[in-house]
């Protein structure tokens, strides 16, 4: 989440600024700079329970949610935040997420298999994994498409893998998983989540077959949406 220009019209507040004073502060994960202004605060979004300040960082333009440590996390990544294993949203919604995944799925196959030859793509099928994959509706496509499917998520996960796709439940450094590689990785709107960013980043590509694809998607801070 990245921005170098100015949000007009939202200033910290009082809240805010007490929430993340520069006492507080810890390096920027992008840079290393331990300077940051605070933009304004925000309710995390399934339970509106608590507020955090959306800090940028001075030297880089990074803008990140600061004061947010892993019992916090393990309260917030609930099952309110997963929802049921076939549906968080109205059903008009769920069908439209469905519809992007599927495009989604498709393309990401399509970029691989351009980076590959025929005779390597008849070898085995296509191997996934998805690091945050929640409910698993983009493996499901994948699975859909002929990929083998694997998910990975966080502790607090509820119950097993969504429609018959295998979900593990810890961390990619996990003995059964530390030596297993795949042809296509995927983090969606993954990173932001996450705390320590470095370890992880440096660790995926041992992880890829060769010729592999990696596919990582952030949040625009300057987007319609933020």
């Amino acid at each position: 989440m990245n921005s170098d220009a100015e949000i007009p019209g939202r200033a910290a507040s009082r809240s805010a600024q007490d929430h993340a004073s520069e006492s507080d502060a810890y390096p920027c994960w992008n840079c290393g700079c331990a300077e940051f202004e605070v933009l304004f605060a925000v309710r995390d979004f399934d339970t509106a329970s608590n507020s955090y300040p959306v800090r940028r960082c001075r030297q880089c333009g990074l803008c990140y949610t600061g004061q947010v440590d892993e019992a916090e996390l393990a309260a917030i990544y609930s099952k309110s935040y997963y929802g049921s294993g076939e549906a968080k949203f109205l059903s008009v919604i769920e069908a439209l997420v469905e519809f992007g995944h599927r495009r989604q799925a498709k393309k990401i196959l399509s970029l691989y298999r351009d980076r590959k030859s025929e005779t390597a793509l008849a070898a085995s099928a296509v191997s996934v994994l998805d690091i945050g994959c929640g409910r698993a509706l983009l493996l499901r496509q994948f699975a859909r498409l002929g990929a083998d499917c694997l998910g990975i998520e966080r502790d607090e996960f509820p119950g097993a893998g969504p429609h018959g796709i295998e979900v593990h439940v810890g961390a990619l450094q996990d003995g059964e998983l530390s030596a297993k590689r795949f042809d296509i990785i995927v983090l969606w709107h993954v990173l932001e989540h996450i705390t320590e960013l470095g370890g992880l980043l440096e660790e995926l590509p041992g992880h890829l077959n060769p010729g592999g694809l990696l596919v990582i998607s952030v949040p625009n801070f300057l987007s319609w949406q933020s």
